[in-house]
């Protein structure tokens, strides 16, 4: 059976309850298992729909912890329900602060000089830059982001811990999506164009006349 996951949609969140996860403690870390996280995904695609080049998600979160990192994967959803992981990304967040001037579309620039912790259920926006892709999504299949606060087989064993050091785990984190917070995705979506002209024959096929 497939897992239940949020809706991504094109349309502008409205008045969206905000979803709620609990941070991992060590004794998940040391035991290897997986992580609470939280899941979206469109709607069968209609059509075709190609990404090439770099992208980025935008969150808006809240924890009650003293400091959390956001682990973010996107994936390819086939008919049949298999998940394809195609890119991932990770922002901790003390390190949120965006240098606007050398940021690009879908490539947020933190400077990673001026760390803040973030205040307990305050809310705060997240630019996370994702690995580039190249991928085009087959009609039928469904873009899928997971949204989590670890990630054991990215970081391995001694980094997991590390990442929870002397922090009060487990915590609470929460991800907003409404009309005031509306987390997106800033994707490289790249349409079809019109044939120009056609490719003619390699010059090793044309038939010269004598």
């Amino acid at each position: 059976m497939e897992p239940p996951y949020g809706l991504i949609s094109r349309e502008l969140p409205q008045l969206e309850e905000p979803d709620r996860y609990t941070t991992p403690n060590q004794d998940f870390v040391l035991a290897g298992k997986p992580v609470i996280a939280l899941g979206y995904a469109t709607p069968p695609l209609e059509e075709d729909l190609r990404l090439w080049g770099p992208l980025s998600v935008v969150l808006y979160g809240s924890t009650t912890s003293l400091d959390t990192v956001w682990f973010v994967k996107m994936g390819d959803i086939a008919t049949d329900g298999k998940v394809t992981l195609l890119t991932q990304g990770h922002l901790k967040a003390s390190f949120r602060e965006i240098d606007e001037v050398q940021s690009r579309p879908g490539q947020p620039f933190h400077p990673f000089q001026n760390p803040s912790l973030p205040i307990a259920r305050s809310i705060y926006e997240y630019q996370i830059e994702m690995m580039p892709v190249f991928h085009t999504f087959k009609r039928g299949h469904k873009l899928w982001v997971q949204i989590a606060s670890d990630d054991y087989e990215y970081q391995g064993r001694l980094r997991s811990l590390h990442t929870y050091e002397g922090l009060p785990v487990p915590g609470e984190n929460i991800i907003y999506h409404d009309l005031a917070h509306p987390s997106h995705l800033v994707l490289p979506a790249i349409p079809d164009a019109p044939v120009i002209k056609n490719v003619g024959a390699p010059i090793c096929e044309i038939k010269w006349t004598l």
